[in-house]
């Protein structure tokens, strides 16, 4: 699901009151576009002569470039309603998630069967649903059954092109078929690009079509 203000304020004091004993102000809510960054808590920081550092202007982003299984997307909101706390009580934490944030990851996983992780690494399945960048793959077929995914230099694809063909007419590589397609699912990121040298990695053949979701088949020259 794609998250709106409206359904982050929702969930925001459903966990305040369930997580946070409701000590927590609501605070304004963003969406963004952002790529990388799911979700943050952004504020500004000022020092006064007797408290020391103060948070102040504290707000949330969550991002809407994906579509989110909503229990992802409600681990992501309470990451972020952890920073949120701490900083709610102008706490310093040894580092962006250290002692405070992950005791209090902890507590809150054990108690009430979260699954809040430090960093969000989505599976295979949701990276096959979610769409980034365009890039151009080479599926290899082997002989034997096994197939390959190779992300060629995307500034260099009819070099690469001509040598996949020497690689397919090497017999100790025993390669049956070379396809190529275009595509932006973000399964393919999680596979190493090549740079000085062609290389490949192994899939599961039976998940290939998934990968290859409203992929294009395209003709290198």
């Amino acid at each position: 699901m794609t998250p709106t203000v409206e359904y982050l304020e929702q969930k925001f004091d459903y966990y305040n009151q369930l997580c946070f004993e409701g000590q927590l102000i609501r605070p304004p809510f963003r969406l963004t576009r952002n790529v990388k960054t799911l979700g943050a808590t952004r504020f500004h920081t000022r020092y006064h002569l007797f408290k020391g550092r103060q948070y102040y202007d504290l707000s949330i982003e969550i991002t809407t470039r994906y579509d989110f299984p909503e229990d992802k997307l409600i681990e992501i909101l309470v990451h972020e309603m952890i920073h949120y706390y701490i900083l709610s009580h102008n706490w310093t934490d040894n580092t962006a998630h250290g002692q405070l944030f992950t005791a209090k990851m902890k507590e809150l996983n054990s108690r009430f069967g979260l699954h809040i992780t430090k960093q969000y690494r989505p599976d295979d399945n949701e990276l096959i649903h979610r769409t980034g960048k365009w890039r151009t793959i080479c599926i290899l077929e082997f002989t034997d059954g096994k197939r390959g995914v190779m992300i060629p230099p995307q500034k260099y694809l009819s070099r690469a092109g001509k040598m996949v063909e020497q690689m397919e007419q090497d017999d100790r590589l025993h390669i049956a078929a070379v396809r190529w397609y275009t595509t932006n699912r973000e399964i393919f990121r999680k596979f190493t690009p090549c740079r000085t040298r062609l290389h490949w990695a192994l899939v599961d053949p039976t998940r290939l079509n998934d990968y290859l979701t409203d992929a294009k088949p395209i003709q290198i020259p």
